[in-house]
């Protein structure tokens, strides 16, 4: 049996948990083995002084591995984002979605609905017609008939459902909103991925390295926006030959 306060005080100590650590303890998370009160700490802990590539690339393994399951990974693009930057936007990343589509790259989009903008890709979707609960060969149909499709991330993670109760009574953002962008279960091969802190940017760009994603750009919109504003410069770390590289744009300069 583990004692999951071990885990609490390495990162009261700030020292990252390896990645056998962070599996057992996200593997202890989904079949319900943490206490309550251990969970919340270790999240709280986690939200302040943030959490390493590393840990994260674990973490979404297991969760990959405890999904639903959609087959062998996707030459195909994700467009998403962590949410939670607070700025009300309508939700950009599925209009983004059906642009890329419509030039002719395949979008595997994963989503949720929303938690705290005006609506996630699920509502947008769902408000168009899109069946959310479509079986597993109607998602990779429209994927490669259609050339988009998209993947309701409850119906594929039901895992998920064992920590609900402890995110809802933090009321905080925690690890667990940095995972659900890097576990589509299709496993696209490329990703552009929006976070609400431009200090994750690295984190999350070095999961997606780990986790096998050929390309990837990571970006923060300095105007607060886990998407590519118009407003402010743009940090991004772009992900091409196994190489991350860190860079800035400044849309104002176009």
């Amino acid at each position: 049996m583990n004692d999951w306060t071990t885990f609490l005080k390495q990162l009261i100590a700030r020292e990252p948990l390896t990645a056998e650590q962070s599996q057992t303890l996200m593997t202890g998370w989904l079949n319900g083995l943490v206490p309550p009160e251990v969970s919340g700490a270790l999240l709280a802990v986690w939200q302040c002084q943030g959490v390493t590539a590393a840990e994260l690339a674990a973490m979404a393994r297991v969760l990959q591995s405890q999904s639903a399951g959609a087959g062998d990974p996707q030459r195909a693009i994700d467009t998403c984002g962590t949410g939670g930057d607070g700025a009300d936007t309508f939700n950009i990343s599925t209009a983004v979605a059906f642009v890329v589509a419509a030039a002719g790259v395949k979008v595997a989009k994963h989503g949720n609905r929303a938690v705290s903008s005006r609506s996630g890709s699920a509502d947008v979707l769902e408000a168009l017609g899109v069946n959310l609960a479509a079986p597993r060969d109607r998602i990779h149909q429209a994927l490669e008939e259609v050339g988009i499709t998209f993947l309701f991330a409850p119906h594929w993670h039901p895992a998920m459902k064992a920590v609900a109760p402890v995110r809802q009574a933090l009321k905080i953002r925690t690890v667990f909103n940095l995972l659900g962008p890097l576990v589509n279960p299709l496993q696209p091969t490329m990703q552009v991925l929006g976070v609400y802190h431009r200090d994750l940017i690295g984190a999350i760009a070095g999961a997606l390295q780990e986790l096998g994603r050929e390309r990837a750009v990571v970006l923060h919109s300095r105007e607060g926006l886990d998407e590519a504003g118009l407003g402010d410069v743009i940090d991004l770390a772009i992900l091409a030959e196994h190489q991350i590289t860190h860079t800035t744009l400044d849309p104002r300069g176009f």
